[in-house]
C-alpha cells in the first residue's frame, strides 16, 4: 500500500486485536431488543392506519353530501327552466 519503510502502528494494532466471537448472551439481549423496537412501530403504524381509515370515512362521507347536494340543486334548477319554456 505504501512505500514508507517502517510499518503503520495503527495497522499493527489493529492485527492485534482479538477475533470477534459471538456471545449468546449478547446476541439474545440484541435481538430482543430488535424485536421490540419493530413492535414498537409496527403498533405505531397500526395506530395511524386507523386513524387514516376514520379521517378517509369522514372525508367520504362529506363528499358524498356534498355530490348529492349539487346533483340534488342541479336537479332542482333543471326542473325549474323546463318549467319556464
Amino acid at each position: 500500500m505504501t512505500d514508507y519503510p517502517e510499518p503503520d502502528a495503527l495497522l499493527s494494532r489493529l492485527a492485534q486485536l482479538p477475533a470477534p466471537s459471538p456471545r449468546a448472551d449478547r446476541d439474545n439481549h440484541i435481538t430482543r431488543r430488535c424485536h421490540a423496537v419493530l413492535r414498537a412501530q409496527r403498533a405505531k403504524r397500526a395506530r395511524y392506519a386507523r386513524r387514516q381509515r376514520l379521517v378517509t370515512r369522514c372525508a367520504n362521507v362529506a363528499l358524498a353530501v356534498i355530490l348529492c347536494s349539487y346533483a340534488a340543486v342541479t336537479l332542482i334548477l333543471a326542473l325549474q327552466l323546463m318549467e319556464f319554456r
